[in-house]
């Protein structure tokens, strides 16, 4: 949806500068989300606008979880320095992860944040919500 959406916005703008924010809400363990995308989601969506509009100027931004908005920050930054993103995180890093104190609103039971960079696979089907969206989306680029 969002590759669809960022072509035809740059059939008809073309930007000397874009600035984008890179807040974490629409990850899944965001408490706030209503998108639950992975981090890899998060970073694609970025190659997208960043493949259709070149470099821009990147600020941080949102999010309710501080262990999915550093992975993905961390991502990110790799992304943009041109690094190969290590899959483990290194054993310092896990100890810091799990020594940030925040109010978690629902209990996660889930390793996988402290061990390891990127998230897995979270395949499914497209909610309703998101379907229903794309639709109203489409209508308003074909009005």
């Amino acid at each position: 949806i969002l590759e669809k959406v960022i072509s035809c916005l740059g059939d008809v703008f073309v930007p000397d500068i874009y600035i984008l924010q890179l807040g974490t809400d629409p990850l899944m363990e965001d408490p706030l989300s209503k998108w639950k995308l992975s981090n890899a989601g998060f970073i694609e969506a970025f190659r997208i606008v960043r493949d259709r509009f070149g470099e821009g100027v990147y600020l941080g931004g949102g999010g309710y979880n501080p262990i999915s908005l550093t992975r993905a920050w961390t991502l990110l930054w790799c992304e943009l320095s041109q690094r190969e993103a290590p899959s483990r995180i290194h054993p310092e890093g896990e100890n810091l992860l799990r020594s940030v104190e925040w109010e978690d609103f629902e209990e996660n039971e889930d390793e996988y944040p402290y061990l390891f960079l990127k998230d897995p696979f979270r395949g499914g089907e497209i909610r309703k919500e998101i379907k229903d969206l794309a639709l109203r989306v489409k209508s308003l680029i074909y009005s």
